[in-house]
């Protein structure tokens, strides 16, 4: 009865580099956070990494924004996308998280203006073998 228990703790213990298991778990949400620290535009606040960026989708001119063939409507519009990605990872415990938005602009028609974001974040909590995490998001 005994060694059944020593290889069930013998297997737990284990060292996990032996066995490992990328995004196990994680769906469409979750599973394209990284795995791995940020290196490059990182700030850091101590054992957190915050990795913040900018995207200028468009800007400029749209000579036809609803696709009309008779008639086009003209404005300039603007699309940003900033977001912000976090990471840390302490002996038993990794966090990644992201959180973003994109906000569309245009100057004379308003009812086009637009705005959405995106968080999504994930705790694993390193154990040995055992990995548990929880995870969630939203777009």
């Amino acid at each position: 009865m005994k060694l059944p228990v020593l290889i069930c703790v013998g297997f737990l213990a284990w060292p996990s580099d032996a066995w490992t298991q990328s995004n196990v778990g994680s769906g469409p949400l979750t599973g394209t956070l990284t795995e791995t620290e940020p290196t490059s535009g990182v700030i850091g606040l101590g054992p957190i990494k915050l990795a913040p960026g900018i995207v200028v989708r468009e800007i400029g001119w749209d000579s036809n924004i609803y696709d009309e063939r008779v008639n086009p409507k003209e404005d300039y519009v603007a699309a940003v996308l900033p977001d912000v990605a976090l990471f840390s990872r302490t002996r038993f415990v990794k966090v990644s998280a992201y959180a973003g938005g994109e906000f569309v602009y245009y100057q004379k028609y308003e009812s086009e203006r637009s705005n959405g974001h995106a968080e999504r974040g994930r705790v694993d909590f390193l154990l040995s073998r055992m990995r548990p995490f929880v995870a969630g998001g939203q777009s």
